[in-house]
């Protein structure tokens, strides 16, 4: 007992091992790819500029104040202007309202500003002085923002004592304000500065690559059949194209649009690039996994950024950014490379479906035709056993009555039989060679010419070119062939007296067939070649295949046949 219940344990142990290992071959690749989306998003996060790093020093956000500048956005004393809040705190401010973000600086410890990120065009002021105007990235994009801030404060500028610093931003439509802001040296802020400024043309040029490489990879997939995963490419490169543009002036139409809808588009881009993207084998499921999850968490980054959720740090900034140019630099051939690959193997396996279909046919084909000759022959065996009948029976029976009236000499009687045998040996060498061609129908009578004249002592010379291409001639055509051959052939054995007979096949046109039997001995009489009722049966036997019989003597004597068969020869 227990050594069954070790058993049934041990097979349930496998059972259950079996069935892990499927489950893990099968989702192996879905679990892998988000943290090869990670790798892949970790090269941004760390190339991004650290401001900390490099030296400069946050303002705490709970000493930033946030304030209702006054008209014309001349910031307000602290005093005199309405609080609304600290920087923590602004995510609630009416984004259609200007504000200024009031802190204090001294002249110890701080010699130039720098803010990262502004979604408006903003203006440092120190002391109540205007000082310098934010400048247009050259890239837009989730989390940085349109513009950036990076001024020296002079010193004649500044007190002795505590000095304050007012950024104010003009009212917009976007919700996410300003992020920090950096105090430091001049060598340090100029560091910094440097550092966003490469950043920002490295992302830009990145983005553009990545954008037109979506776009072609994208419009190549859709002219493939595959839509869905090709329009997320396509949308998430559109919005690349809007976020490379910056605020430069020459971008045209792409900066005049308000920045949701670049983040809108690239959220549902990459929706529809991820949609159903987890099929396939592994390697796809894989790549094309990491690709789609990049994609999505980057449009979720600007989505959070869009709404105003709260502040997102430059680094992840920064990987949103590779993850939007990820997908479609690297999804976007990948994916197309997959349908490429499906669509070829489909077109492969059609291939290989009309093939075997076409052999499937061949073979139908093959047995029809089989079959229809087979009936051919059998329908022409039943005709010529009536022809035998009708033909070589009543001549032998003719013979029998006339042998029993004794109407016919012994001589005769040898004649009539030699005849019927002949022309039955006719009928049987027209039966084999149903479905041949001409070469081998003249080759069988050739034969039976040769075993006709030998034993009289008639020298058969037999001259045919190489391969005649003829048609395939049923049995009663010939049948006729081999009647009207055997009637020249026979009327030289018995009535010339000749000591050779020539059949010489001749094509004088090309296509015409010309059959030329003629005999060394005395030739025809000249009203037999004329109106003879032999002749007469030989003419219309030629007549009925198509072609004309021509009789004469030849060049030196004897008689000499042409049996001409017009267009019969394939060229």
């Amino acid at each position: 007992m227990a050594f069954l219940f070790i058993e049934l344990l041990y097979r349930l142990i496998q059972q259950q091992r079996s069935r892990a290992l499927n489950w893990l071959q099968l989702h192996f690749p879905r679990l892998v790819a988000p943290l090869l989306a990670v790798v892949l998003l970790v090269p941004f996060w760390l190339a991004a500029p650290n401001l900390e790093r490099l030296g400069l020093r946050p303002v705490p956000p709970d000493q930033i104040s946030l304030l209702a500048p006054g008209a014309m956005l001349i910031p307000m004393q602290p005093d005199s202007a309405r609080r609304i809040g600290t920087l923590a705190e602004h995510q609630s401010w009416n984004p259609g309202q200007p504000r200024q973000y009031a802190f204090t600086v001294s002249a110890e410890q701080a010699q130039a500003v720098l803010v990262p990120a502004l979604d408006q065009s903003s203006r440092l002021w120190i002391n109540g002085i205007p000082l310098r105007q934010s400048a247009p990235r050259a890239w837009v994009g989730p989390g940085y923002g349109r513009a950036w801030l990076s001024s020296v404060i002079p010193h004649h500028y500044l007190k002795f004592d505590q000095n304050r610093a007012d950024i104010v931003i003009p009212g917009g439509s976007v919700r996410r304000d300003l992020a920090a802001i950096y105090l430091g040296t001049v060598a340090q802020a100029e560091a910094a500065a440097s550092a966003i400024e490469s950043w920002d043309r490295l992302l830009s040029a990145l983005a553009k690559l990545a954008a037109w490489v979506g776009i072609f990879a994208a419009m190549a997939g859709v002219a493939l059949g595959h839509r869905v995963n090709h329009l997320g490419v396509l949308a998430i490169s559109m919005a690349l194209l809007t976020y490379a543009a910056g605020a430069s002036d020459a971008a045209g139409w792409i900066t005049q649009m308000p920045p949701a809808w670049p983040t809108t588009i690239a959220l549902i881009g990459s929706l529809l690039f991820g949609w159903r993207q987890w099929r396939g084998g592994w390697l796809w499921v894989l790549l094309l996994g990491a690709a789609a999850v990049a994609a999505v968490f980057a449009a979720l980054v600007g989505a959070w950024a869009l709404l105003g959720l709260g502040s997102i740090s430059l680094p992840l900034a920064a990987a949103a950014a590779g993850g939007l140019v990820v997908a479609p630099l690297l999804g976007g051939p990948l994916l197309l490379l997959s349908d490429g690959q499906r669509y070829f193997r489909a077109l492969t396996e059609a291939k290989l479906e009309i093939a075997a279909q076409q052999v499937v046919i061949a073979e139908q084909k093959a047995a029809l035709e089989e079959q229809i000759r087979v009936k051919a022959v059998v329908e022409e065996r039943q005709r010529f056993v009536r022809d035998m009948h009708d033909g070589v029976g009543s001549h032998l029976f003719s013979l029998l009555m006339r042998v029993r009236g004794k109407k016919v000499e012994l001589g005769e009687v040898e004649g009539e039989i030699q005849r019927g045998l002949d022309d039955l040996r006719l009928v049987a060498d027209s039966l084999d060679n149903v479905g041949n061609d001409l070469d081998t129908a003249l080759a069988a009578f050739r034969n039976r010419a040769k075993q006709q004249l030998d034993p009289i002592g008639i020298t058969l010379k037999w001259n045919q070119p190489a391969r005649l291409h003829g048609p395939v001639w049923d049995a009663r055509q010939i049948l006729s062939l081999y009647r009207l051959m055997q009637e020249a052939v026979s009327n030289a054995a018995r009535h010339s007296g000749a000591g050779a007979v020539s059949i010489e096949m001749q094509a004088p046109r090309g296509s015409d067939l010309r059959i030329v039997i003629a005999d060394d001995g005395c030739g025809f009489p000249a009203n037999e070649v004329k109106g003879g009722k032999g002749l007469s049966n030989m003419r219309a036997r030629a007549a009925a295949l198509g072609g004309a019989m021509v009789i004469g003597s030849g060049p030196a004597g004897g008689t000499r046949i042409e049996l001409d068969f017009p267009g019969l020869l394939e060229t």
